[in-house]
This record gives C-alpha cells, sequence and structure tokens, in this order.
C-alpha cells in the first residue's frame, strides 16, 4: 500500500496535471471515490442475499454516497452524465426486480438535488439540460460558420444549420 502511494504521488504526469489547473485531477479523485464505493455497494448488496435474503436493509447510505459523487462528477465534466444509466443498469442485475425502483430512488436523489438546479439552469439558458453549451461545441470551430469559440456568444436558436455546416462538421 505505502510503495503503491509513493509511487502515486511522485509520478510526473499526475504531478503535472495536479499543477495545471485542469479539472482533470479532480474528476480522477472523483472517479476513484465513485469506484470505491460501487465497490462496497455491491458487496453489500450481494452479502444481502446470503445473510438475510432479499429482504434485508437497502444500503441506502452507499445508494447517496454513489448518488452525490455522479453529480459532483457530472458537474465536473458533463460528459460523465453516461454513468448514471450505466450504474441503474447495475442495480438493475444486483437487486431484486421488485425492489429496484426504491434502489434507483436513492441513488438519483442526491443526483437531482445537487445537479438538478444547475441542468435547470442549462436548459434555459441553451436548450439541453445535460450538456448546456458544451452540446455546441460540435459545430464550435467550423472554418466557414462559427471559427474558434464564437459559438459560445451564439444563442443555441440562432444557429444557422444545413449541408455546409455539417461539412465543415465532418471536416473538422
Amino acid at each position: 500500500g505505502l510503495a503503491t502511494a509513493l509511487i502515486l504521488m511522485l509520478n510526473a504526469l499526475l504531478l503535472e496535471y495536479a499543477t495545471s489547473g485542469l479539472n482533470i485531477t479532480l474528476y480522477i479523485f472523483l472517479t476513484t471515490c465513485l469506484l470505491l464505493v460501487l465497490h462496497s455497494l455491491a458487496n453489500a448488496l450481494r452479502n444481502r442475499g446470503s445473510d438475510g435474503g432479499a429482504d434485508g436493509p437497502m444500503p441506502r447510505s452507499r445508494l447517496l454516497a454513489a448518488g452525490f459523487l455522479l453529480s459532483l462528477l457530472y458537474l465536473t465534466e458533463p460528459m460523465f452524465f453516461w454513468f448514471v444509466p450505466a450504474l441503474l443498469a447495475g442495480l438493475i442485475l444486483l437487486v431484486p426486480t421488485r425492489r429496484w425502483p426504491a434502489a434507483a430512488a436513492w441513488l438519483l436523489l442526491p443526483v437531482l438535488l445537487t445537479a438538478g438546479p444547475w441542468m435547470a439552469r442549462n436548459w434555459m439558458l441553451a436548450g439541453n439540460p445535460f450538456f448546456g453549451l458544451r452540446g455546441s461545441e460540435v459545430w464550435m470551430g467550423t472554418r466557414s460558420h462559427y471559427p474558434g469559440l464564437s459559438g459560445y456568444r451564439t444563442s443555441p436558436g440562432s444557429v444557422i444549420g444545413g449541408a455546409g455546416l455539417v461539412n465543415d462538421v465532418l471536416e473538422k
């Protein structure tokens, strides 16, 4: 354990990321925490069947922790929103059929409370609750339509589509 910690602490690439000011260090940390909580949750759900049947207590605190970490990951990097369907699929596999809606609710409650206001803001501003203006990056940086980051100064409703924009996106 100590040797692994020293190797990670002295890893030049991780030190470079940590001092760069980018969000990669934060989402590596949050992803690691989420995976540890998910491992603990999977063990708790698996052991529930061996010591009390499928009707044992639901590990609510682990589900809440996983949901909270999931929402922090989403707020750090919106692409992590795709973890939500993956975690729900894992719950379907681990939790008995009649109990998985309750487990899903315990997982999604902190996501809605923590990330919900930001998603509402994205929906009102950009028309996309999940990715906000980041969803516009697909067509930004096109040579003849939206050069550089000019798309951030364009409201989502005023984007002029068409074959020319599609060609520019494909060229990019």
